[in-house]
């Protein structure tokens, strides 16, 4: 089986391809100062508007080795770290991760049980994609209000084509 592996730690200060969507405009890299050194990380807001439901935050595109038919699943993780909610924000959200959000999408939520200030891991998220160019997006679907702020770093992307 073939994987590709994609790192994204944001430490050399670039985005490697991470771009704000219309979810986060205003998102960006900062660093801070750890015990370790120095950490960069992305820090913005998962935003949604109705109408539209999904708002994607960061978005990537990925060109693709395996040719214009091959087909499997990009799977995503990555550390994220929840700030307290600020007069207004959502105390209940969720961290969408998707390729096309009308095809499907996988969630996990933020609510008033989840840790903030500290970092934490993600499970692998997997999104599905066909041919030599696919995305992942990461935003957020709903909440009980309109945003919420968060810092990501570390995500990797793997890529495992289906059997042949």
């Amino acid at each position: 089986m073939n994987h590709d592996k994609y790192g994204h730690d944001f430490e050399d200060g670039e985005r490697n391809g991470w771009e704000n969507d219309v979810g986060s405009l205003d998102g960006v890299l900062k660093t801070e100062e750890t015990a370790e050194g120095s950490n960069t990380f992305w820090s913005g807001k998962l935003e949604w508007r109705p109408p539209y439901i999904f708002q994607p935050s960061l978005a990537k595109m990925f060109t693709l080795p395996g040719g214009e038919q091959e087909k499997g699943s990009l799977f995503t993780s990555f550390r994220y770290r929840v700030h307290p909610p600020e007069p207004g924000e959502a105390t209940e959200t969720a961290i969408v991760v998707t390729a096309n959000v009308s095809l499907g999408y996988s969630a996990f939520p933020i609510d008033r049980g989840t840790p903030t200030g500290k970092w934490l891991q993600s499970n692998r998220i997997g999104v599905r994609y066909s041919g030599s160019r696919a995305h992942v997006l990461i935003g957020t679907d709903f909440g009980d209000a309109l945003s919420r702020k968060v810092d990501i770093d570390d995500i990797t992307v793997v890529r495992v084509p289906d059997s042949k």
